[in-house]
């Protein structure tokens, strides 16, 4: 979640965005409301919709879901790369091998990774 309010951080500044409506649906409501406990004074207006309970269980189940998808090596270098850019490096090499890192969750068949790398 902090990644994702990062990226959104980032992305305002890029476009020059001091104060803005922030609409989030389904689990985007989630991270609406969240970024929304982290910089209230950067929101005119907050819209969710369909964003579901109000604790936050949804990212537990998440979280888990995403490490039963993953192997042991995998998962190591998810934490690693989280804990780098959760510390004092944020590059663009980083955030990328994270994102790396998180894809593999997310595929079906984990061979055709390489053909998305060169797509």
């Amino acid at each position: 979640m902090e990644l994702m309010v990062w990226y959104i951080e980032a992305l305002c500044k890029h476009l020059n965005i001091e104060i803005w409506t922030v609409m989030g649906h389904s689990c985007g409501g989630i991270l609406a409301s969240y970024y929304a406990t982290l910089h209230p004074n950067r929101i005119d207006k907050l819209i969710l919709s369909s964003s579901g309970r109000r604790n936050l269980d949804l990212l537990t189940y998440a979280g888990q879901s995403i490490n039963d998808k993953l192997s042991k090596q995998e998962r190591d270098s998810l934490a690693w790369w989280n804990e780098k850019i959760a510390g004092d490096e944020a590059s663009y090499f980083a955030r990328l091998q994270l994102g790396k890192a998180l894809a593999l969750a997310y595929l079906y068949d984990k061979n055709t990774f390489p053909l998305l790398l060169n797509a």
